[in-house]
């Protein structure tokens, strides 16, 4: 098991206990369904209200860099935050539900992955489906201002 395996079950294990609902998204999800995109890190939509943040951090233990006082403003604000796993320095992008129609509905049309995506096989997780996946990274496009640089130019969309 790599070591990015084993702090990814250990945050998944802490998610279950707190009966957290969540979706893995981004290259993550990218790569169950289609190809598999080099990452460092993992990306999670969560539905984490404010008054269960603390029982999450107490649940990741010792094991996690999870600053409680700092996540509780980052849901506050719907802004993401960063879990961090401490012996392998494994990074976890976290972005709380908050008041996005979409996210509800990405998190209800989640579709379980086990053993197909390289690093993580043999653990079974919720991914986004291909079609939220694209959306997602449509609506990130748009909250970043809709412009992209490539061969010395911007371009606006």
């Amino acid at each position: 098991m790599t070591a990015l395996a084993q702090a990814f079950q250990e945050l998944l294990a802490a998610l279950d206990r707190t009966e957290t609902p969540f979706v893995v998204v981004g290259s993550v999800a990218s790569g169950a369904h289609v190809l598999a995109r080099l990452t460092n890190d993992i990306g999670m939509v969560v539905d984490l209200p404010a008054e269960r943040v603390s029982l999450l951090c107490e649940q990741l233990g010792a094991a996690f860099y999870a600053d409680a006082a700092m996540i509780s403003r980052a849901v506050a604000a719907e802004r993401p935050f960063n879990i961090i796993h401490l012996t392998t320095a494994h990074k976890f992008d976290l972005f709380p539900m908050g008041g996005d129609a979409f996210v509800p509905s990405e998190i209800a049309r989640r579709q379980f992955t086990a053993g197909t995506v390289t690093g993580l096989e043999n653990i079974e997780f919720p991914v986004a489906s291909p079609e939220d996946t694209v959306l997602a990274k449509l609506v990130w496009f748009r909250k970043g201002g809709e412009f992209r640089t490539g061969s010395g130019a911007t371009f606006w969309v």
